[in-house]
């Protein structure tokens, strides 16, 4: 995580999701060394976290449906509602995957020092 990330506040757990579905789908009867890799960086006006696993990838259509809004696991679906509640349109979610061969989960968001109040009842972002 580069250091100067640091400085600037994120939604709780928005990387935990990715990193589960690594473990639970993409590892599953997985045999060899397992991997996940996380990078956070500055490009620009733009945050950039990517998670990396070097586990069994997934077909396109499971692929397209994650990178379609969240549409995947109810952690994935919360983390995307959650980045566009703070970040509106300017938060974005893309997923490279390939079978048997990984998966990168990139995550973008605007670099604001400001923040938009979670709800504690997530009813309201509805």
């Amino acid at each position: 995580i580069e250091q100067a990330l640091y400085a600037y506040g994120v939604a709780k757990l928005f990387l935990q999701p990715f990193v589960e579905n690594a473990i639970i789908h993409g590892f599953k009867m997985m045999n060899g060394e397992k991997r996940i890799r996380i990078e956070g960086r500055i490009q620009g006006d733009v945050r950039r976290f990517r998670i990396f696993d070097n586990g069994l990838g997934m077909d396109e259509a499971t692929r397209k449906r994650i990178a379609a809004d969240g549409q995947g696991t109810v952690g994935i679906r919360n983390v995307a509602d959650r980045l566009r509640w703070i970040y509106g349109s300017r938060s974005e979610i893309r997923v490279e995957a390939v079978s048997d061969a990984g998966t990168v989960v990139t995550l973008l968001f605007p670099l604001s020092k400001e923040q938009k109040e979670i709800p504690s009842n997530p009813k309201k972002l509805l």
